[in-house]
């Protein structure tokens, strides 16, 4: 069965465990909050963008508000955060995570930023009983990952929802004669792309798209401006992107650079932070979130 909460049931599930565990004999001077993330490395950038941004504003947004109300000491603990760089290494995060859970024993852990991480560090969260509460990993199997790991808690549809909703409104803009059949793909190497593409070209061959281009870039690439060169070759009216959101940027801002105008750009990608949102106001040239974003382009 799969588990679905509001952001009220998240701050009542983080409330929740923040007294787990051993017994406080005395009242605390502060509640820690933990978590080991991509601060450095490939995966910097997506955390940086759509997790950790998020996870500062919580904790001083409760302090601002006095702290983190505790029934046992009829009054309100201030949050001290305890972050911690892994650098983009999963293993390592792995194990900075059960150190958190295992010596330091903090009663809130954090989980970290993407599919990959998260998919990697959830048998440790089972076993020491802490939720983790997942706003940037998605799967087609998120039963059977629920069933093996029961403190896991998605936020994001499946995949194959995702790229279902994609499809058929493409279908539609197929359907008045809008745009051609005609598709170009990039994906990013990584568990994210992974989980999206599966279901993409099984999706888009049903709606009688054809792919007439294709193309996987490594995490933290910095220039496909030559990928874009090969896709405009191929002469696609869609330009689909399954990719982080500093790739999404990238992607539409290469592809203005080198010309290469497409009657319509979607994107399928991590959802963007609500501050991260207002600073990127200004960049109009991209778009990007949870589901697939589209603009249409005049021919």
């Amino acid at each position: 069965m799969r588990k679905f909460f509001n952001l009220a049931a998240v701050a009542g599930t983080l409330a929740a465990s923040a007294v787990f565990g051993a017994a406080v004999a005395q009242e605390p001077k502060s509640i820690k909050v933990g978590y080991a993330i991509s601060l450095s490395g490939p995966q910097a950038a997506g955390a940086m963008l759509t997790t950790v941004p998020n996870y500062r504003l919580w904790v001083d947004d409760v302090n601002k508000a006095g702290g983190l109300m505790l029934k046992k000491y009829n009054k309100r603990i201030p949050l001290e955060l305890v972050e911690v760089d892994d650098r983009s290494d999963n293993q390592d995060m792995v194990r900075q995570v059960e150190r958190m859970m295992s010596v330091d024993k903090l009663p809130i852990v954090l989980s970290p930023w993407g599919t990959g991480p998260n998919l990697q560090v959830a048998p440790t969260f089972a076993k020491f009983g802490y939720p983790q509460i997942m706003g940037t990993a998605g799967s087609d199997k998120l039963e059977d990952f629920v069933q093996k790991f029961p403190t896991m808690f998605w936020f994001l549809s499946k995949p194959g929802e995702q790229i279902k909703a994609l499809v058929d409104m493409l279908a539609e803009q197929k359907g008045k004669g809008k745009i051609s059949d005609a598709v170009a793909v990039f994906v990013v190497q990584h568990p994210f792309g992974v989980e999206y593409s599966s279901s993409l070209k099984p999706a888009l061959a049903g709606a009688g798209f054809k792919v007439v281009y294709e193309t996987s870039y490594t995490l933290g690439v910095a220039d496909l401006s030559a990928q874009i060169n090969a896709a405009k070759a191929a002469k696609p009216d869609t330009l689909i992107a399954i990719s982080y959101p500093p790739d999404t940027f990238m992607i539409t801002e290469q592809s203005i650079a080198n010309a290469s105008r497409r009657r319509c750009g979607s994107w399928v990608s991590a959802p963007l932070s609500p501050t991260t949102r207002a600073s990127s106001a200004t960049r109009s040239t991209a778009s990007s979130a949870s589901a697939a974003s589209t603009r249409t382009r005049p021919a």
